[in-house]
C-alpha cells in the first residue's frame, strides 16, 4: 500500500461545480464564483463533484443495473469474454495475486473509425467484447458514453474559460462524441484489518476521467499536506478527476489527481463506471497563451496526443 496513506480522512470540501450556473443563460455573478470555484478545484487538488451534469438519470440506472447483472453472472460466463494476452477490451476477473483486488470489463468507443488512420505510436485495441446477457448492455453503454462526452466537453469550456482562454480553445482537439474509453470495476468486501488496494495510487494519462460510484466508499484522493482524503458518493452526482495532460495545457497551473480505492467495507462490495474523454490522436497538445508568460515561459514542447499518451504507456511500464 502507498505509504503516503498514513491516514485517511473525509474531506471538509471537495468542491462541488453547478453546471447550470455555468450556462451562459445564468447570472453573471452566479457564473463568475462557479468559475472560479471550477479553477480553484483543478489548481489545488485536481478533483470535484459535478452536479446538474445533464446526463439523464436513466441512463445511469440502466448502467449500474445491467453492470450488476454481469458482475452477478457465473464466473464461466464471464470468462467467455476474458481478456486475452495482448488484449485490453473485455473482462479482467479478480486475481488476487495481482497487486490490486478488482474485476472489471472495459471497452473502448469509435473503434470502428480508427482504422487506417490508428496511430502506430499505440497500442491497437482488441475489438470489444460483449456477454451474452445482459441484453441491452452494449447499446446502454454506448448510450451512457455519449451522454458523459457532453459533459466533458462543457468541462473543458469552462476550464478553458476560469483561466483566461477562449471557451473554444480546446474544441479543436477533442475526438468524436463515439470515442473515449470505458471500465466498469468491481471491488469485493475485506474483512482484514489491513485491506488490500483495489486499484494502486496513479495519476490518468486522458485529459478528463468522470466516475459514477455506488454508496461503498473507497475512492481516495492525495491533497498535499493531508495525505489520502475519502471521496464518497454524493447522490446526483459525478466525481471528475483531471489528467496529467492538463499540467502540460496550462504549464503546472492545473494538477493531476492522484488517486486509488481501497474497499474498506467487512460485507458489502464496491462497483463504480469510468469514462476517460478522448483527444484526437493526431491533435497538437500545447500550453494555453493565458498559462504562460515571459516570467514564466511553458515548461512543456507541443506534442501530438499520440506521442504523449504512448509517453505515458511507457511510464507506467
Amino acid at each position: 500500500m502507498d505509504d503516503r496513506a498514513a491516514n485517511v480522512e473525509t474531506p471538509e470540501s471537495i468542491a462541488t461545480i453547478d453546471l447550470a450556473t455555468l450556462a451562459h443563460t445564468a447570472p453573471t455573478e452566479a457564473r463568475l464564483a462557479t468559475l472560479g470555484a471550477l479553477e480553484r478545484a483543478c489548481r489545488t487538488s485536481g478533483v470535484f463533484y459535478v452536479r446538474n451534469h445533464g446526463v439523464p438519470a436513466g441512463v445511469i440506472e440502466r448502467s449500474v443495473a445491467l453492470l450488476d447483472e454481469f458482475f452477478d453472472l457465473p464466473d464461466a460466463e464471464r470468462m467467455k469474454i476474458a481478456i486475452g494476452a495482448g488484449e485490453s477490451n473485455g473482462y479482467v476477473p479478480l486475481d488476487r495475486s495481482g497487486g490490486e483486488y478488482n474485476d472489471s470489463l472495459s471497452c473502448i468507443g469509435a473503434l470502428d473509425s480508427m482504422g487506417a488512420e490508428a496511430s502506430s505510436l499505440l497500442p491497437r485495441p482488441n475489438d470489444n467484447k460483449w456477454p451474452e446477457r445482459p441484453a441491452g448492455l452494449r447499446e446502454c453503454i454506448a448510450e451512457y458514453m455519449h451522454a458523459m462526452h457532453d459533459v466533458g466537453c462543457t468541462l473543458l469550456s469552462a476550464m478553458a474559460e476560469s483561466v483566461g482562454a477562449s471557451p473554444t480553445w480546446f474544441d479543436d482537439v477533442v475526438g468524436p462524441r463515439d470515442a473515449g474509453a470505458f471500465r466498469a470495476r468491481r471491488y469485493p468486501p475485506q474483512r482484514s484489518p489491513s485491506a488490500a488496494v483495489g486499484t494502486a495510487a496513479h495519476e490518468d494519462g486522458p485529459p478528463l476521467a468522470l466516475i459514477v460510484q455506488s454508496e461503498v466508499s473507497g475512492l481516495e484522493t492525495f491533497i498535499e499536506g493531508r495525505g489520502f482524503v475519502g471521496i464518497p458518493e454524493v447522490p446526483g452526482t459525478l466525481v471528475c478527476q483531471l489528467g496529467l495532460l492538463f499540467s502540460r495545457v496550462t504549464n503546472d497551473r492545473f494538477r493531476p489527481n492522484l488517486h486509488r480505492v481501497v474497499n474498506r467495507d467487512p460485507d458489502l462490495e464496491r462497483r463504480s463506471s469510468i469514462y476517460w474523454f478522448p483527444f484526437r490522436t493526431d491533435a497538437i497538445i500545447r500550453t494555453m497563451p493565458t498559462c504562460e508568460s515571459s516570467e514564466h515561459p511553458t515548461r512543456y514542447a507541443p506534442i501530438r496526443y499520440d506521442r504523449y499518451l504512448r509517453e505515458w504507456i511507457d511510464g507506467l511500464e
